[in-house]
Parts: structure tokens; sequence; C-alpha cells
């Protein structure tokens, strides 16, 4: 289902509730980083989210009410994200918000949503933890479009593994909880993959609070040994997106098979 059915699809649903037919206009609120590290992929989405409800309001809307977007900037911090998402439900009133670019923002601020039940769809963050944080209640208000990391985790591992055969390899992620999931994703895809064979899994975390893929880690802590580390195999799940990667890596980004997400996982041999 592509942005412009998503918004479209959430408004329509908005419209069986008192407030929101009685309104002029619907409240959908956009929450991500378009300022700090993880910007250029939150702008991304929140340009695309832009554009989809411009061609919406233009066909005559929905029900013929225009769909009004309240943009937020998380800063990629989950305190922030936190306070975006009790003021969206609370003061703008919004009927529903899409975004989420970092896991770990996304974790900290959905139950606020789950709570009022109103529904987030998230459009970029991976981790998979995400669709599934509240097993307990009744009825799920989240939900997400990107692929999960336990779908990419496995895709990655099968490259490494059965196609390169690699029989050592090593797992870069950073200490936010995007990191940290898809580091378990991927721990479980290799055991899994490697049941009956010989292998090393070095595992190198950065401990310290970056956001992404550790890009910001590696560039502003760890700039000598990059250059050590990106001269290996890398398979990666979304660098790619974010502008950082090119500034450190240059042209071994498309020289350099598939993309994992939140780590970089590289031949030691």
């Amino acid at each position: 289902m592509n942005i412009r059915r998503r918004i479209f699809t959430i408004a329509a649903a908005a419209l069986f509730t008192t407030s929101v037919y009685a309104a002029d206009e619907i409240k959908v609120g956009v929450t991500g980083p378009y300022t700090g590290g993880s910007s250029s992929m939150g702008v991304s989405m929140r340009d695309g989210v832009r554009l989809a409800t411009k061609e919406i309001n233009a066909a005559g809307g929905v029900g013929g009410k225009k769909l009004v977007l309240i943009e937020r900037d998380d800063e990629a911090k989950n305190e922030r994200g936190v306070q975006i998402a009790q003021e969206l439900i609370n003061n703008e009133k919004v009927v529903a918000t899409l975004g989420f670019i970092n896991t770990g923002v996304a974790l900290a601020s959905q139950r606020f949503y789950q709570e009022a039940k109103i529904p987030v769809i998230n459009n970029v963050a991976t981790g998979s933890l995400i669709t599934g944080q509240f097993p307990k209640d009744s009825a799920n208000y989240i939900f997400r479009t990107s692929a999960a990391d336990n779908i990419q985790a496995p895709m990655i591992v099968k490259e490494a593994v059965d196609k390169r055969g690699f029989t050592k390899v090593a797992i870069l992620a950073d200490s936010t909880n995007y990191g940290q999931l898809g580091r378990e994703d991927l721990e479980k895809a290799l055991k899994g993959e490697l049941r009956n064979r010989e292998a090393d899994i070095a595992e190198r975390l950065i401990q310290t609070h970056c956001i992404s893929l550790g890009i910001e880690c590696l560039e502003n802590n760890q700039k000598e040994e990059s250059k050590v580390y990106f001269k290996k195999t890398l398979i990666y799940g979304y660098i790619s997106t974010n502008e950082k990667a090119y500034e450190i890596c240059g042209n071994l980004l498309y020289s350099n098979g598939l993309i994992e997400l939140a780590n970089s996982f590289f031949d030691l041999v």
C-alpha cells in the first residue's frame, strides 16, 4: 500500500468518530527527525507525506474534508518523541500519526497512542519489537510499512554465509534500541544458519548513544578505526539512506553487496 492510500485510509476511518466528522479538517501527526544525524531519512519521509497529502487534498480530500499535517521534529531523541506524542494527542487532537525513523523513539512514544487508541503507522523504523510491544492488549494500534529486522537479518546472513561463503564475521552495532534489537536478530539468524558449521561471531559494541547505524559514532569517536573496518566487505541495511555513511565510506558503499540495517556486518578474514 503506497503512502497516499495509507493516509487516505486512516483519515477515512477517522470520519466515523463524531468529533472528526463535525470538524472542517482532519489532523494527522507527522513525527520524525528533521534535524540532527537522522535528518536525511526524516526529511525524505516527511516530504513524501507532504506530497501524498497535497495530492489527496487536490482530489477533494477525504469525505470532502482537507487533511492537515501537524509536523513535529523529534530530533531522534526518545524524550522528545514522548513530548510530541502527548502534544499531538492531547493538544492537537490528531486522528493518527505517521512517522518514526528511530526504533528507540518509536518504542518510547507509542504507548501514548496505544492508550489513546489512536493509530500509528511506522514508515521507517525497523525494530522487530515495534508492532509487538503490547501483546497483552485486546487491540493493537501500532502498524508499520517497513520490513522488520527479523525479516532483514536472515537475508543478510544468507548473503554472507551461503552466497559469499564467509566463515568469520563480526557484527558492529550501536548501543541504541535499534542497534541492540538488530544485533539480537542477527545473532539469532546466524545461529540458525551456522548450526552445522564452524564459525566465529566476533561482536564489537560501540558504547555510545549514537543514532542509527553507529555512523555518528564512527565519525566522531572512531575515525581511525573506521578506516580499517570499512576496508572489509560490508553487508548492511539502509546505510545508503544516511548521507554520513558516504562521508565516511565513500565508494565502498557502492561496491560491497547487500545492505543490512542497524548493524554493519563484515568479513574479517
